[in-house]
């Protein structure tokens, strides 16, 4: 049996349907780069570079937002590849754009070399990340792709 969907009509009104206030509070914020060890140390299901990403999104799209997210340096302790990775974005975005790179950016190199994803730079990906990676990121020893500057 079919229904004619032109002629069909509720049998009885649709129960309105309350939305609960959402309590925005819990939400999380990160202000700059002092915030960027412990978002990736955080396991999640979008992989523990997510928040550098975002990082990276909000530098290019809030330019008024960069000084205050330049707010290192990172605390010590975090993962040495992690502040290593964080450095390398920071000093490539700010080559760029033409601001002063913070003191605290050449604190960082991993150790052996390797991608933002963590591949090493021996594989045959690892390879054209490095040789497409802006100059700035042999300093930190983690090679990124410029797409990923360029979100």
């Amino acid at each position: 049996m079919a229904i004619n969907i032109d002629e069909w009509r509720p049998s009885e009104p649709f129960p309105e349907t309350e939305i609960p206030p959402v309590d925005l509070s819990r939400l999380r914020r990160f202000h700059g780069v002092s915030d960027m060890p412990a978002l990736m140390a955080e396991p999640t299901s979008r992989g523990q570079f997510r928040p550098l990403i975002q990082f990276v999104m909000v530098w290019n799209h809030r330019p008024e937002l960069r000084t205050g997210m330049l707010d290192g340096p990172p605390p010590d302790g975090g993962d040495r590849f992690h502040l290593a990775t964080i450095a390398a974005v920071v000093h490539c975005l700010c080559a760029r754009d033409g601001i002063p790179v913070p003191e605290w950016v050449g604190r960082y190199k991993a150790h052996p070399e390797r991608t933002m994803a963590g591949l090493p730079v021996t594989s045959d990906f690892g390879r054209i990340v490095k040789a497409e990676a802006p100059p700035q990121c042999a300093q930190h020893g983690v090679y990124i792709e410029p797409e990923v500057l360029a979100r």
